[in-house]
């Protein structure tokens, strides 16, 4: 009976290891896999900025960050910008490829006033 049991319990951890090596191996060859279709879609960087930039035709623009640093990116979906204007405060997320995933209008960056001093002694 027991020899049964670590046969079945044998041939499971088997199968697992022989399908876990087919996944890997697809992983490794670059097969698309439903995880991998949708891998350029994976934001991987999230940018505050003014939008400087635009040309939908070209599928191309430019947004700069509040330190003045220009992060350019592909427009992969037009739509995205439709309700935009250049000058525009937003937030978007890039994908690795430096693709726009998602486009938010953001609010102005607030400014407060600092506490004033505290009374001289």
């Amino acid at each position: 009976m027991s020899g049964n049991r670590s046969r079945a319990h044998g041939g499971a951890v088997g199968r697992m290891l022989l399908t876990g090596c087919f996944i890997a191996a697809g992983f490794l060859s670059g097969a698309p896999t439903a995880d991998t279709a949708t891998e350029s879609t994976v934001p991987a960087h999230t940018v505050t900025g003014t939008l400087t930039m635009l040309d939908l035709s070209a599928g191309k623009g430019m947004l700069k960050t509040d330190l003045g640093k220009p992060i350019f990116f592909d427009v992969a979906r037009p739509e995205q910008f439709a309700r935009l204007s250049i000058g525009d405060r937003v937030t978007m997320q890039l994908d690795e490829a430096g693709r726009t995933v998602k486009v938010i209008e953001a609010m102005p960056a607030e400014v407060h006033e600092p506490p004033p001093p505290p009374p001289a002694p």
